[in-house]
C-alpha cells in the first residue's frame, strides 16, 4: 500500500487533501487486485473514479502555479 507521508506534503489544504484521496484511491484499486478480487466492474469503474480524480486535481495543481506566476 501505497503512504501519504511528510515529503508528500506541499502545505497547501486543497492540494494535500486532494494527494491524500489519490492515495486513498490508488490503494483502493491496490487491495482489490492484491486480494484477486474477480470483480473486474469495479476495479474499472475505481480505476476511471481514479483518472478522472487525478485529472481535477492536475487542473487545480496548474491553476495554482499560475496563480503563483501571477502574483507579484
Amino acid at each position: 500500500m501505497y503512504r501519504f507521508t511528510e515529503d508528500c506534503m506541499r502545505e497547501i489544504k486543497e492540494i494535500d487533501d486532494e494527494h491524500r484521496n489519490l492515495f486513498a484511491m490508488l490503494n483502493e484499486v491496490m487491495a482489490l487486485i492484491e486480494n484477486g478480487s474477480d470483480s473486474g466492474v469495479i476495479i474499472r469503474n475505481l480505476l476511471l473514479k481514479l483518472k478522472g480524480y487525478a485529472a481535477t486535481h492536475f487542473a487545480h495543481e496548474e491553476e495554482y502555479i499560475v496563480s503563483l506566476a501571477v502574483t507579484p
